[in-house]
């Protein structure tokens, strides 16, 4: 009976572990950067190196490295829809969309910064045990003008993914160019970071500066990964008994 009872204790805990989504995680507060799965972080790598990450957890209205790298709700100071925008319309009808802001409502974006546009801004997940993950990583730039930008995807500071997406213009749905996707079953062992963020591309004497690109991320624990899972909180609940 005991070795049933535990037994059924570690096929039960895993299945709270169906999926970590980025979006929602991130969404779960307005006020502040949320970690409710414990698998996230945010911060950048300055100046385009890949050895140089900077952790970032404050307050997503707090200006970090004199720019807002994630786009998480609302209107900005001025009433302009360049924000995350959970409406169709913009709440200032002198800003339009042919300079560069979206109109559509759209999930958790990361935004290329103005005034230091070598820095690479990102989510990151950690893998929290050694297994199997399918990673599956969507962009698509928001950008009504049609400039591109750069999205990537690094694994532990090695880059994996990287392309240049288009911003749409008047298409609605987006067109494949506007769109990129990483999608990938890989083994990672634990504390291994998978990061995903933006980049600046020059363009017409312009940084590429403040362009958005929506980004969801989902990753899924292979069955065997999420029995780890299970294990781990087993081990949890026997060093707390």
């Amino acid at each position: 009976m005991k070795k049933m009872l535990v037994l059924l204790m570690v096929l039960a805990v895993p299945c709270g572990v169906q999926a970590w989504d980025y979006t929602a995680d991130f969404e779960a507060n307005w006020d502040n950067f949320t970690n409710p799965s414990e698998v996230w972080s945010y911060g950048m790598y300055q100046a385009g190196t890949l050895d140089s990450w900077t952790l970032y957890s404050g307050q997503f209205t707090d200006s970090f490295a004199g720019y807002k790298g994630w786009i998480m709700g609302g209107p900005d100071a001025w009433g302009h829809c360049n924000y995350h925008n959970r409406d169709d319309y913009f709440l200032n009808a002198y800003w339009l969309p042919d300079i560069g802001m979206s109109w559509r409502p759209y999930t958790a974006g990361i935004t290329t910064p103005y005034d230091n546009p070598a820095a690479r801004p990102a989510g990151c997940f950690t893998a929290p045990v050694a297994g199997e993950y399918v990673i599956d990583i969507a962009f698509e730039n928001r950008v009504p003008s049609g400039a591109a930008t750069g999205v990537f995807v690094n694994i532990d500071d090695t880059e994996v993914f990287n392309q240049i997406v288009s911003g749409f213009t008047l298409s609605d749905p987006a067109l494949p160019e506007n769109l990129a996707n990483y999608t990938e079953t890989l083994f990672l062992e634990a504390g291994t970071n998978v990061t995903f963020g933006v980049y600046s591309v020059a363009h017409d004497n312009m940084s590429g500066g403040g362009h958005n690109v929506s980004v969801q991320a989902l990753i899924t624990p292979e069955p065997a990964t999420m029995l780890l899972l299970g294990l781990g909180g087993l081990a949890l609940i026997r060093r707390h008994r």
